[in-house]
């Protein structure tokens, strides 16, 4: 990755840093854990799955 490239990563995740928080500031920590687990899933299921 060149400099730029890594700069602007480290751009990207502060902004989803302060954007998770800002979400999430009214959570328990148990509800955020929840929260980000359901956004991975949510974010890493295969296409073809079935909605239930």
């Amino acid at each position: 990755m060149t400099d730029a490239g890594r700069a602007m990563y480290d751009q990207v995740a502060a902004a989803v840093s302060r954007t998770e928080e800002r979400l999430t500031t009214c959570f328990t920590p148990e509800e955020r854990e929840l929260f980000h687990s359901m956004v991975v899933r949510f974010a890493y299921a295969p296409a073809d799955e079935p909605a239930d």
